[in-house]
């Protein structure tokens, strides 16, 4: 999936001074440090607002003053100080910080309104930063390829601010986004060989959200557990429903149960019953994209057994998701057994065209194009809608055209 544009809505709020001839309206009266005499709500009446809303939904942040973020001590910029009087350098009485002045490197502590100190803990993937104009930026280079919204992040900063990425999640700030990937592939197999893959043109899927407040947006801060994927990926949350993005529905055929005696994994419904689609939510997604351990249930006995999957995903070194693709688990070689879909193939009767070597030859070609395909490659077969029909339809030489039309 491909980010081909995106506008995130800008609110500027304008101060105005109020001359009369020669006299002026002082909104600040006598002599002033900011860091304790100063009340910021007195102009930013709105930002206020919307830090109440934050300590209500115990968000990020509810417990950081003003001076914590917007006069952070880590940057080397020098600020306004009364008591030394000084005017500052880089900046008066405060500045926009940087998410990644907190949230680079290894995170920073600072002190909240209680005193107390606390961390602000790095966005990892993320919080490989380097200086320009003395702000920490992501080094886009640096990203690992398996990092979701690196594209994100990449077009934020060409836009002049990275901070965009991260509001679009964790606030509620207006923001408009536009996806391109293709609309389908084409695909012919013969003899369980891809002798064709062709990938479709380009569709383009939008994302609009109108903020929430009265102001920005941009200091409510949400709570991790009010993030919501499908906010911006509904049409993946679409594509569940309907059978495709993951093996969501057990096949008629197939049923619940896999070959190893264990509930499905990806499975919440037989095909053709009702999904209760309230299942489809973040704990769901972060079964495959936040992956650390594996619980599998024996359908007969209900044990559950535990599997640490951390040497197969790098869920640990992400900051929101992994972007996975079907073979990020489900690989050759895998270490474990009850993840690597040629164990069964290959210890079943190999004189069965079904098992033999066929099925690994075929996901090893699937390897060769493109990452962002490999699911549409396996769900062409693993789609539950696709099991109604005869056996023979697919396995008889497994020869096969067919149109696969990528999420949703």
């Amino acid at each position: 999936m491909r980010y081909s544009g995106l506008a995130l809505v800008l609110i500027a709020l304008a101060v105005g001074l109020v001359m009369v001839g020669t006299k002026s309206v002082s909104i600040i009266k006598g002599s002033h440090d900011v860091s304790s005499h100063v009340n910021c709500s007195s102009c930013h009446r709105h930002v206020a607002e919307e830090m109440a809303i934050t300590r209500a939904l115990h968000g990020p942040h509810w417990d950081l003053s003003c001076v914590t973020c917007h006069r952070f001590n880590g940057t080397g910029i020098k600020f306004a100080n009364a008591t030394a009087s000084s005017p500052g350098m880089q900046a008066h009485a405060a500045y926009v910080p940087s998410c990644l002045d907190c949230h680079g490197g290894k995170g920073v502590w600072v002190v909240n309104v209680s005193g107390v100190l606390v961390h602000a803990p790095p966005a990892r993937a993320f919080n490989v930063t380097t200086k320009v104009n003395g702000r920490n930026v992501t080094v886009v280079d640096s990203i690992p390829y398996f990092t979701a919204h690196k594209q994100l992040i990449a077009y934020c900063i060409k836009q002049g601010d990275e901070n965009l990425a991260c509001l679009a999640c964790h606030t509620n700030y207006s923001v408009n986004i536009s996806y391109s990937y293709p609309d389908y592939i084409n695909l012919i197999i013969s003899s369980w060989n891809i002798t064709s893959l062709t990938i479709g043109p380009d569709r383009v899927y939008n994302v609009s959200f109108v903020k929430k407040t009265l102001f920005s947006g941009k200091h409510v801060f949400l709570p991790l557990k009010d993030i919501n994927c499908s906010k911006c990926h509904l049409n993946i949350y679409l594509g569940l429903i309907n059978g495709k993005h993951a093996p969501i529905y057990y096949a008629w055929r197939w049923g619940n149960v896999n070959l190893w005696g264990f509930y499905r994994y990806h499975g919440l419904a037989l095909y053709g019953s009702t999904l209760n689609t309230s299942w489809i939510n973040n704990t769901y997604c972060n079964e495959c994209h936040r992956a650390l351990k594996v619980t599998l249930v024996n359908y007969k006995t209900g044990v559950s057994y535990t599997f640490d999957i951390s040497k197969v995903t790098n869920a640990s070194s992400v900051h929101c998701a992994e972007k996975v693709s079907c073979l990020t688990c489900h690989h050759r070689n895998s270490t474990y057994w009850w993840l690597d879909p040629y164990y069964a193939f290959l210890n079943a009767t190999k004189s069965n065209p079904l098992y033999a070597p066929y099925h690994e030859d075929l996901i090893n070609q699937t390897a060769k194009y493109p990452r962002f395909i490999h699911g549409d490659i396996c769900l062409d077969c693993h789609m539950a809608a696709y099991h109604w029909g005869s056996c023979d339809t697919c396995h008889t030489g497994y020869n096969k055209i067919t149109t696969q039309y990528t999420e949703p």
